[in-house]
């Protein structure tokens, strides 16, 4: 299919739906032919037999009538009634034989026929006697009568009421084959939009897919994935369009790895002068405290050695988490997972930054539990996001604020682990920075350098935990993130 062009999967697709669609269409002339089969045979055998049977049972009655009326009156019309109506009796019987078709309604005409003619031979006696003046034996042919009279029209009754349920069988059949019918007509209909809806979205798909592919490949290069090409089934007409940015890609990717090659080695060159500043600045100033200065102009410069000292500080702590960022970019941090008291290290880092709390009056609260579990953790790297989330709270909370730190143990459905939350009651997070907020270089009011929460990320995420935020602007950030249990 991958070499077909844009025009055959057009032409193939709808030759597959006119394929369906006739063989639907056949089926269905099928179906509507054993309908009609049904409804003509309702018609042409089934109501005749009910009007046969009907017009029968009538006649039989009508020349037990008649018989009665000669045998009293003597009247010969009655007597000629009797005649026709025994002529219309074999007309409808035999006319009722060549309908029935099944050997038990023959059965019953057989029996019917039986019982006329015993029914007849009675009659004839009578009016035998009737004729010569010899008084017959009324009560006795009358019960006789009666008897065949009542089994003969037993017998049609029978013909009947089977005739009215092969009628009912045969309605059934054909709501049901009707209902099925339509159900299918419905099917089909639905059955060809579905296809061409299918098709003509596979179609575009066909004809989308491969340029929804290359955004989503822009959208990899722009966070900075280089590592596969893109496997494109697409039609020869777009397929040198891929190959093209396949080419694209891999000049980026040389240009990226020159553009970090380039800042690990700023970074590792700036280290070492940085540090001799730094440590040159602690002599000086160490120095003149010895010394006993006092002056004014001696003041100032301790106050520029200062500033100088801890500016240093703080460039030599970017260049670090510039160079630490660039390792676990590109998979080479190491880790070394261990037993851990996870609420000791809390504890620990707490006390870490417990002058800068004291300092702003703010309030540090730990709901940690002595008995949390111990967690399988790189002590050093999870030290760092512990007092990275509590720097940032501290930086953000305003004076007489108050920062709370707590951890949890959690089962999930597949592994156990702890949850570990850092609270402030500070300025909170604009939902518009939250979607980017451990990203690189993404400062929160202007403040930090942007590296710290996207450090954080690396290495929680190297634990096989996550990391999140909750905040609602003026009412304080919270930090959660997740590390195994041991």
């Amino acid at each position: 299919m991958k070499n077909l062009t844009i025009f055959q999967r057009l032409v193939l697709s709808y030759i597959a739906i006119f394929v369906v669609v006739v063989a639907f269409g056949g089926y269905i002339t099928v179906k509507l032919i054993q309908l009609n089969k049904i409804t003509s045979s309702i018609s042409s055998s089934d109501i005749k037999i009910i009007r046969l049977s009907n017009l029968l049972r009538d006649s039989f009655i009508s020349q037990t009538g008649f018989g009665k009326k000669y045998i009293i009156s003597g009247d010969h019309d009655f007597y000629d009634q009797f005649f026709k109506a025994e002529e219309s009796i074999q007309k409808n019987l035999l006319k009722l034989r060549v309908l029935l078709s099944s050997d038990e309604k023959n059965e019953l005409i057989s029996k019917i026929e039986r019982m006329h003619d015993l029914f007849l031979d009675i009659i004839k006696k009578e009016f035998d006697k009737s004729s010569s003046r010899v008084s017959p034996d009324i009560e006795k042919n009358q019960a006789e009568k009666e008897y065949y009279l009542n089994r003969i029209v037993g017998s049609i009754e029978k013909i009947i009421v089977t005739a009215k349920t092969d009628v009912d069988e045969k309605i059934q059949e054909s709501e049901k084959l009707g209902v099925n019918t339509l159900k299918l007509t419905v099917i089909i209909n639905a059955t060809a939009m579905i296809m061409a809806f299918i098709i003509a979205f596979f179609n575009a798909r066909i004809i989308n897919r491969s340029i929804i592919d290359l955004m989503k490949g822009t959208r990899a290069i722009a966070r900075g994935e280089f590592k596969k090409h893109l496997e494109i089934d697409s039609p020869p007409e777009i397929h040198e369009l891929a190959d093209a940015f396949n080419l694209m890609s891999d000049r980026l990717k040389e240009l990226d790895e020159m553009k970090d090659d380039f800042i690990a080695h700023v970074s590792h060159e700036l280290r070492t002068p940085l540090t001799v500043i730094r440590e040159a600045s602690d002599l000086l100033f160490e120095g003149m405290v010895f010394e006993g200065m006092a002056e004014t102009q001696e003041d100032k410069q301790v106050k520029l050695l200062t500033i100088i000292s801890e500016e240093c500080e703080r460039l030599i702590g970017f260049v670090n988490r510039t160079l630490d960022l660039s390792k676990m970019d590109a998979g080479m941090m190491e880790y070394v997972l261990e037993k851990c008291n996870i609420a000791s290290l809390i504890r620990e880092n707490i006390s870490k930054i417990q002058p800068v709390v004291e300092k702003k009056r703010i309030i540090i609260t730990n709901k940690v539990p002595s008995d949390l579990p111990h967690g399988k953790v790189d002590m050093e790297k999870i030290g760092l996001v512990i007092g990275n989330l509590l720097g940032n709270a501290v930086k953000f909370t305003p004076e007489g604020g108050e920062v709370t730190v707590a951890a949890y143990y959690s089962k999930g459905k597949k592994k156990k682990f702890i949850e570990i939350a850092v609270s402030d009651t500070g300025c909170g997070i604009d939902a518009n920075d939250m979607k980017h907020i451990f990203s690189k270089f993404m400062k929160v009011k202007g403040k930090g350098t942007g590296l710290g929460l996207s450090i954080a990320k690396h290495i929680v995420n190297a634990h096989g935990g996550e990391i999140w935020s909750k905040s609602k602007p003026g009412k304080g950030s919270s930090f959660y993130f997740t590390v195994p249990v041991f």
